[in-house]
This record gives structure tokens, sequence and C-alpha cells, in this order.
């Protein structure tokens, strides 16, 4: 399905990355596994040759034009982009951030996902079209009362989807959003089990009343990402449990 496919994937150590690294590689992608975690260079070991991992930061300008110069000599350049990585920052209210806990969030998931889509669009145009998949949140499509500059960036997220969509349609590049609700990461199952009250409230907001595991969010990134999704653009599809349902 994906043999001969050149794909990229952000914040791959562990977690939802992790899980859409190891579905594009059993569909015969060479997947480009980039984190600032040196832990994902036994991700990839783990996940067999064609996964390539580089340590890299996503929150740094010099650091991604790098990456993509090595992209493009080593690999001549990107099929599938997925932008999964980003952070949350610290639980609290909007007057309670600083400007650079705002600069912080605001690089990593939003700025990130810009510049590597502007690196990647003029490969994929070279190589007649691509995919992007941008990994979005609920918390892009409704309220998310103590991180309000999380939300900010996962909305903004969609608002660079749907105009890339416009802008690149006729050119064969597909670009969608993918907005989960609570997942089962490292990260995640930490906080379930120190939190457990709290926890089980955001759990009770899914109308599944439980989280994804990961590998259920990462089929409909790779279903966006091949051509199986191929007349899909321009999209922000909750894999929610029926979180916005209500």
């Amino acid at each position: 399905m994906l043999n001969e496919k050149i794909a990229v994937v952000t914040g791959a150590a562990q977690g939802l990355g992790k899980a859409i690294t190891s579905q594009l590689v059993e569909g015969g992608a060479e997947v480009i596994c980039i984190d600032r975690d040196l832990a994902v260079n036994d991700t990839a070991a783990s996940l067999g040759p064609k996964a390539h991992p580089i340590v890299a930061d996503i929150a740094n300008v010099a650091q991604i034009a790098s990456l993509f110069a090595t992209i493009d000599e080593r690999w001549g350049g990107v099929d599938i982009l997925c932008n999964n990585a980003a952070i949350s920052g610290q639980p609290k209210k909007l007057h309670e951030y600083s400007h650079i806990e705002f600069d912080m969030i605001v690089d990593t998931n939003l700025r990130s996902t810009f510049l590597f889509m502007k690196h990647a669009i003029p490969m994929m145009l070279d190589r007649g079209g691509g995919s992007i998949v941008n990994i979005s949140s609920i918390a892009g499509l409704v309220g998310n009362p103590s991180a309000s500059i999380y939300s900010a960036t996962k909305s903004g997220i969609i608002g660079l989807t749907r105009t890339a969509a416009l802008e690149y349609g006729d050119v064969g590049i597909r670009v969608n959003a993918v907005c989960p609700g609570g997942i089962l990461t490292p990260l995640n199952e930490q906080y379930l089990a120190q939190d457990a009250s709290n926890a089980q409230q955001w759990i009770d907001k899914h109308a599944l009343k439980r989280f994804a595991d990961a590998d259920e969010v990462a089929r409909l990134v790779i279903f966006l990402a091949s051509s199986s999704g191929s007349f899909i653009t321009g999209a922000a599809i909750p894999v929610d449990g029926g979180f916005t349902a209500q």
C-alpha cells in the first residue's frame, strides 16, 4: 500500500508517533523518525531497516532546515508528512502563562507544523504530489480549560490544514488533520495512575468511557496518508470516542 513511499513522522519515539511509524513501516514505507528524545534510536531499531531515526528539536528553525537538507540528500524527497510532536505546557489559566511559555508551546506545536510543511511541500511538488497529516486535537475543536495556549496551537493547525488543502489540491497534495481525544500514551498512563479521580472525569467525557489505544488513532493517519484516502482533503476528523458529540 505504501511501498516506495518516503514518510516523515515527528514525535516518533513513543506514544502515537511510535504507533504511526510502526504502521507506516508495516505498510511498506521508508520512515524518517524524528524526535528530540534519544529513545527514537531504540524505537527505530525495533521496527527494522525501514525506520530511520534522526534526533532533532522541532522547535529549532536551523535544525529543521538541516534536517530537510539531509532528507533531500539521502532519500530524495518526501511523499508523506505527519506532524505529530507537541507539548501541552503546565495546566493553568490564561493570565497565569508567561510569554516565554507561550513562545515555547507555539514554537513546538504550531510553528514547527508550518515549517515542516514549508520544507516538505516543494519536495512533494517535485514528486508529483503527497499527503500531509497534521495531528491536531479535540482541543482544537472545543474549549479546553487550563490549556489555552495548547488549544490555540491545535486550532491553528486546523487552519493551516484547511488553507493548505485549498492551495495545493490542484497539484496532488492532500492535507488533513486528525483530532484525537484521550490516548493511552505513557504520559497519560502516568496521569491516570497519579490522579485517578480527575482522570476518571476526563475519561467519562468520552461517550465510549475509555481512552483510545494509540493504534486506533494511527489507523486513521495511515488511511489518510495512503491512496485509500484519495478524495479526502481539508478535513479535521475527530477520533475521540464521542467526546465532541456533546
